[in-house]
């Protein structure tokens, strides 16, 4: 390790004295590996970083980025959804952040990284931080002063033949109209007449609102090419995995064609080094080495420094998610190997090429899990492929003498996944049945608890029929007015989106952990704790 780099030591007693992030972050920037690693890193990977750190101190490593690079993770970081399960859509605080952050850097980065943005993209987000009003229905742009901008009488400015307010953002906006005005007039008026409130009749379809889903569109598809799934293939892989009776996923025998379509852009994506097109980055682009990595002499060595250190720093700093201790050949929880992994261990040793196939189908199903309409947060990429991986081990256990166990061709854990998912969801119909069977046997329950209770037991039928489980958490909870309290904190993580085991059931101590289910024996548990739910004693209480 370079003598650049902190040892784990320093770096473990720099976390205990409670540094912040960005004075974390100015501790490797420096790092003669930095550079390298953020253009390995993945794009939403450093996006992640910058979010740790906030992006107005992430300047220095901007300025080390590509380009491509440092635009893809831009448009990472300011296309969010508004919360899980609905698709992303900018988010213009973020895109604010991000300019201010550029202009801070100086207007020259700013303008080469806006110009190095493709015409349409451009124009999306500009969209969403000026309006643009026309003072002529046809645009001239043959008496353009180029870099002249003139006051109107109300003190608003015009550029050409328009007149270009921020929408938010102010200062930041004002600068960057300018700044694109000085350096491209002719493109600007392009963009301009795009989003004007008249636009040009012939040629309509280029406005602001088609070209937004153009873009919309056009960003699916250059994530889908990497193996991205998007909102509407997680729903569509739902709605046939929800479909399936436990007979029927046991009889898959071929992927469903959108499933096929996704392994196959990440079977693709894999083999591939070559950049899938993205409509933020322009057809001409020429990408750059920023100048301060190219400024080395012909002579150094063209081998790029070891980043596995570095990178390993970063994520004791917690500055980086780690990366999942959860490999394929790895058990999802205990010391104990769980049979999934002993299976794909078997299969590593006898087809790698199955192997990897097997590979590509938890990393699909991963995604498609972050997209479950959480109410929450969504999962982060270590927990969707913990998350699948145990939902995987619970279809092979309940497969286990049948064919459905023989993963070494398609659908392989496709198969497996649609057996544990039917399972968990099983979970929510046993919980309300379980409330239901034991409120209908109760002997001496007070009219008020009765009708509080059958009060209960419709909001929780209402919430999970909606799919609302955060409310269906809370009518849970609600009920140990009538049943014990521990026993419905134990239930209550089952009607989460990803049914979920509550450590309450193996442990006499009252804090409570959660985990995925995974097992046979999991169930087991939970069935037992739904076949003895009883109603509390209130006898004594009279």
């Amino acid at each position: 390790m370079t003598s650049n780099a902190l040892n784990s030591t320093n770096l473990n007693s720099t976390l205990a004295a409670g540094v912040s992030s960005s004075r974390r972050i100015a501790q490797f920037e420096n790092h003669p590996a930095m550079p390298a690693l953020l253009k390995e890193l993945p794009s939403r990977a450093v996006a992640s970083l910058f979010e740790e750190i906030g992006v107005s101190d992430a300047t220095v490593l901007m300025a080390m980025m590509p380009t491509r690079a440092l635009l893809l993770t831009f448009d990472e970081s300011i296309w969010k959804s508004a919360r899980p399960g609905l698709a992303e859509t900018i988010s213009v605080r973020d895109l604010i952040d991000w300019l201010e952050t550029w202009t801070e850097i100086g207007e020259e980065f700013l303008v080469e990284k806006l110009e190095a943005m493709g015409e349409d993209y451009l124009t999306t987000l500009l969209s969403r931080l000026v309006t643009v009003e026309s003072l002529s229905r046809y645009a001239w742009y043959g008496e353009v002063v180029e870099g002249c901008v003139d006051l109107v009488e109300d003190g608003r400015e015009r550029f050409g033949p328009y007149i270009v307010e921020p929408a938010v953002g102010e200062d930041v906006v004002k600068e960057l109209v300018r700044a694109l005005w000085l350096a491209d007039p002719q493109k600007c008026l392009r963009i301009f007449d795009r989003i004007t409130d008249l636009p040009n009749a012939d040629d309509s379809t280029r406005g602001a609102t088609p070209t937004l889903r153009d873009i919309e569109f056009g960003r699916e598809s250059s994530r889908e090419a990497s193996g991205f799934v998007t909102a509407d293939g997680a729903r569509g892989f739902f709605a046939f995995a929800e479909r399936l009776t436990a007979a029927e996923a046991i009889a898959l025998d071929e992927y469903d064609a959108e499933t096929r379509r996704y392994l196959d852009a990440i079977a693709r994506s894999s083999e591939s080094n070559d950049d899938v097109p993205s409509p933020v980055i322009a057809d001409d682009l020429e990408d750059d080495e920023p100048k301060s990595a190219a400024s080395g002499s012909a002579s150094v060595s063209q081998r790029e420094p070891n980043t596995a250190p570095l990178r390993m720093l970063l994520e004791e700093s917690q500055l980086l998610p780690k990366q999942s201790s959860l490999l394929l050949l790895q058990g999802a929880r205990r010391s104990k190997e769980q049979p999934l992994t002993l299976k794909l261990q078997h299969l590593a040793d006898e087809s790698i090429e199955s192997f990897h196939a097997r590979a590509r189908e938890l990393a699909y199903l991963a995604n498609v899990l972050r997209w479950l309409p959480t109410e929450v947060d969504p999962l982060d990429d270590n927990d969707a492929k913990a998350a699948a991986f145990a939902i995987c081990n619970l279809g092979l256990e309940l497969a286990t003498g049948t064919r459905a166990d023989a993963i070494e061709n398609e659908p392989g854990l496709i198969r497996l996944f649609a057996l544990g998912w039917n399972a968990l969801l099983s979970l929510r119909g046993r919980v309300m049945g379980a409330f239901a069977r034991a409120l209908s046997h109760n002997l001496r329950l007070a009219p008020w608890l009765q009708s509080e209770a059958t009060v209960g037991l419709a909001d929780l039928r209402r919430a999970v029929e909606r799919s609302r489980f955060a409310d269906a958490r809370e009518a849970t909870i609600f009920l140990s007015i009538v049943f014990d309290s521990e026993a419905c904190r134990a239930i209550a993580p089952l009607l989460d989106s990803i049914p979920r085991f509550s450590t309450l059931l193996e442990s006499d101590e009252d804090s409570q952990q959660l985990r995925w289910i995974a097992t046979k024996a999991d169930l087991q548990t939970i069935e037992r704790l739904l076949d003895s739910l009883r109603l509390r004693d209130f006898r004594h209480q009279e």
